[in-house]
């Protein structure tokens, strides 16, 4: 199940498929703009993308904002700006952070809807047993199925 938390409003669907690219399937302009530096002995790599690279590489992710404000049928007048995903490696390279930002535009019928999308995951705990908690109330998140299936 993928939950989903925005103000108020609470969802869960099935995940079926994730078709974003994998990091390898990058272009390598993208690693060749990418910004790095080191804080606190953890090296912090970001790297942005364009509308196009975006609506390319994850279109799982953009299906799953669609869904999740309603935004089904207006994928055609919908743009993405300041697209990044940001990591932060520890001293033995291992990713213990993820950071995914980016600003959604749709423009349609003379109407202009701006959302801000913030994805933080976080890792530790290597080679350990993992457990993973659902929000609290998730028995309750309204279920999107059929076509509204992630």
């Amino acid at each position: 199940w993928d939950y989903v938390v925005s103000g108020n409003e609470k969802y869960k669907a099935r995940v079926e498929e994730d078709n974003d690219a994998s990091f390898s399937e990058l272009a390598d302009s993208i690693y060749t703009n990418a910004k790095t530096e080191t804080v606190s002995g953890e090296t912090h790599i970001k790297l942005s993308f364009t509308n196009e690279q975006f609506f390319e590489y994850f279109p799982s992710t953009l299906d799953a904002v669609l869904i999740l404000f309603e935004f089904e049928d207006l994928k055609d007048y919908m743009t993405i700006s300041d697209a990044s995903i940001k990591f932060v490696l520890d001293k033995n390279g291992y990713v213990t952070k993820q950071e995914m930002d980016f600003n959604v535009i749709v423009s349609y019928e003379g109407e202009v809807v701006e959302l801000k999308v913030s994805n933080v995951s976080t890792y530790g705990e290597f080679n350990k047993p993992v457990t993973s908690t659902p929000p609290e109330g998730y028995q309750n998140f309204m279920e999107r199925t059929d076509g509204d299936i992630l």
